[in-house]
């Protein structure tokens, strides 16, 4: 959003509508993946609805720093059927990349995958990063 001052800090600094978006008034915030406890059932992450936020703290040099650095958006939820079952899973955009209803597991995947000496296919080659994600459940109406 811009108005004669540039854009909002909260559209263009990922922390600050992070810092937005869980107040309790327009937000629920999850628990972040991967989860604390690798054994535990922590499956926010997967249950987020079309519209809500998923947030990443990924330092450039591989590692988490403990600063959300990227906003993405759920744009879809993606129905996938494997043996007879149902999964969901959803699908994010985002403008760095170039990145539209992009599956959530593929994302993940390009981040996490070993970072190649020559990227072959312009930013999925992967990334060798170790991000937490911090996913956020809007709520359907804000409270004033």
């Amino acid at each position: 959003m811009f108005g004669p001052r540039g854009p909002s800090t909260t559209w263009s600094v990922a922390y600050r509508l992070w810092t937005y978006a869980i107040n309790d008034k327009r937000g629920e915030r999850l628990r972040t993946w991967p989860p604390d406890d690798p054994t535990g059932d922590n499956q926010d992450v997967w249950s987020l609805e079309k519209g809500d936020l998923l947030f990443a703290d990924w330092d450039p040099y591989g590692a988490a720093d403990g600063k959300i650095d990227h906003a993405m958006i759920i744009t879809r939820v993606l129905a996938i059927k494997n043996n007879g079952h149902t999964f969901y899973e959803p699908a994010y955009s985002q403008n760095s990349g170039s990145r539209t209803n992009l599956p959530l597991s593929i994302g993940m995947k390009i981040a996490t995958g070993d970072k190649p000496d020559v990227d072959p296919v312009g930013g999925i080659g992967g990334q060798g990063r170790a991000p937490i994600y911090y996913p956020v459940h809007l709520k359907d109406t804000f409270e004033k």
